[in-house]
């Protein structure tokens, strides 16, 4: 018998092995196993559960918050389980949580030049999402920038949910 399992997503996991002989006997054996992502094909779209790779209310992948036509350059390949190489595009969800005025976040790849449409405008108090998808820079990085009035934005997240 060759047995074989197909694991859903990268990561280790514990295995148990048991074997038991013709009279009934048996013994197992636990181990931990890594499993890598699938080769996929170039254009591919590889599902990864949700991670957040960045929240500037925590400190998380910024100092804090994105000020009034701020620029911060993210990385994406390496975290939140997006693979750190082969990676052309990500799908995001981008969210600013209570910003103190009007304005829109523009997300591009990293080392362009900046693009000239928003992916969210947002007002003053809002909780907004959007759903984008963005090429990755050649770096593995993609910068968010900020337009609006002079205050900052307490919160601009990004959870990577594809590659």
């Amino acid at each position: 018998m060759n047995p074989s399992h197909t694991y859903p997503v990268a990561g280790t996991y514990q295995v148990t092995l048991t074997v038991t002989d013709a009279l009934g006997a048996s013994s197992s054996l636990t181990r931990p196993v890594s499993v890598t992502a699938p080769p996929t094909t170039p254009g591919a779209v590889a599902s990864l559960p949700p991670a957040r790779i960045l929240d500037t209310r925590i400190g998380q992948g910024a100092a804090g918050p994105v000020p009034s036509t701020g620029s911060i350059s993210v990385p994406v390949t390496g975290q939140g389980g997006v693979p750190a190489t082969g990676v052309s595009a990500v799908a995001l969800n981008v969210t600013v949580a209570d910003p103190a005025a009007a304005g829109y976040i523009t997300v591009w790849p990293s080392g362009t030049p900046q693009q000239q449409t928003s992916n969210l405008n947002l007002q003053a108090g809002q909780n907004i999402p959007n759903l984008v998808i963005v090429p990755v820079g050649a770096d593995g990085k993609m910068a968010p920038r900020r337009i609006g009035w002079i205050w900052p934005c307490p919160c601009l997240g990004f959870g990577v949910s594809a590659s």
